[in-house]
């Protein structure tokens, strides 16, 4: 049985890769997590010293040998043939990653990568513009929103921190400003299409529940 394509859109800490995963999971699917080859593509720009000339980069972006390898329930990426692992989400790979992933010629690749993948079916994929630009006539699409409070409680989780009141206060700050720089920078449309089904997150998992 082939399966459908899942497509979970939805702000930064809004739980889109965790749902992701935990569906994929429960399926029998495989997690296609766009944001993987957005860190690939920075990874290999910044061990090439691309980001100097913009012609120079689209070049370089040109002759990536950049590849998805498809196994349940997820995907190893490939950069010219290797395993990058770590270096996906280091910190010099995740300081560079939002301003990389803003290049039309990246995004451009990336939607090409995704297209392909979630055409054959039994994919849940999340990232932006998911449900909209990437695969507008998938099954079923979901936007998911969280409290900005408990999108600041998952990026100070995500980085191993105390859950503080000042540290919560912080990272409710930074994922506001995240938020409102959002939809500018959609390359796509700005806001969810009306087809996609909107669910307010819980702060506890409803994916557990």
């Amino acid at each position: 049985m082939r399966g459908i394509t899942i497509a979970i859109d939805g702000p930064a800490a809004s739980g889109k890769s965790t749902t992701a995963a935990a569906v994929a999971e429960a399926l029998g699917y495989c997690h296609l997590n766009s944001g993987q080859l957005y860190r690939a593509i920075t990874w290999a720009s910044l061990r090439g010293a691309w980001n100097g000339s913009e012609n120079r980069f689209r070049r370089e972006l040109e002759r990536l040998d950049l590849r998805l390898d498809r196994h349940t329930p997820g995907y190893r990426v490939l950069v010219n043939g290797r395993d990058i692992g770590e270096g996906l989400v280091s910190v010099e790979t995740s300081s560079h990653v939002s301003a990389v992933s803003t290049r039309k010629s990246v995004r451009d690749k990336v939607l090409a990568m995704l297209r392909n993948e979630g055409g054959q079916g039994g994919v849940v994929c999340d990232g932006r513009d998911i449900g909209t630009v990437v695969f507008p006539d998938a099954e079923l699409k979901v936007f998911l929103i969280a409290s900005a409070e408990e999108r600041g409680r998952r990026r100070l989780r995500d980085r191993g921190l105390e859950l503080t009141p000042d540290g919560i206060r912080s990272c409710k700050r930074g994922t506001r400003r995240i938020l409102n720089g959002y939809w500018p920078r959609c390359v796509g449309h700005p806001m969810p299409s009306y087809s996609i089904q909107r669910l307010s997150r819980p702060p506890r998992s409803w994916i557990a529940s």
